[in-house]
């Protein structure tokens, strides 16, 4: 089993590595431009595995996102030990593929909610997990 982990963590880094704990996905957010809904939609998108990181340790992601920001991204939180580190530093890596595939898939949730005239949501787990939103529905 232990082989198979490797071998499998080997296989989804063969793409490189870029910088963890949703700081790219949280960078690429920032770049981009909001045009229309799409794009506002993809930002929002981007930036939630950060927020889910965080947020499922108690802590108040807003305040960690905008310590990484004023650092330039330099900084990244560690959540395991509670502590900022060096982003170019820290043993805190995702796979350059997987942080693609999530671009691919935050656009497409976007091309179809976008698309579709109408979206059937579980409302108990939507209001327990997104409660910012639920002004909007």
């Amino acid at each position: 089993m232990r082989f198979d982990d490797a071998l499998c963590a080997i296989n989804t880094l063969n793409g490189g590595a870029l910088i963890g704990g949703g700081i790219t996905l949280l960078k690429i957010s920032d770049k981009l431009e909001e045009n229309n809904e799409g794009d506002k939609i993809i930002k929002q998108t981007l930036t939630k595995p950060f927020e889910i990181l965080i947020e499922s340790v108690g802590l108040n992601s807003e305040t960690i996102e905008n310590k990484i920001r004023e650092e330039n991204y330099n900084t990244i939180y560690n959540v395991k030990s509670n502590n900022f580190e060096n982003s170019k530093e820290t043993k805190i890596i995702d796979s350059y593929n997987v942080v693609i595939e999530t671009i691919k898939n935050a656009s497409s949730i976007a091309n179809m909610l976008l698309n579709i005239s109408s979206i059937i949501i579980n409302e108990n787990n939507f209001y327990k997990t997104n409660n910012n939103f639920t002004d909007e529905i």
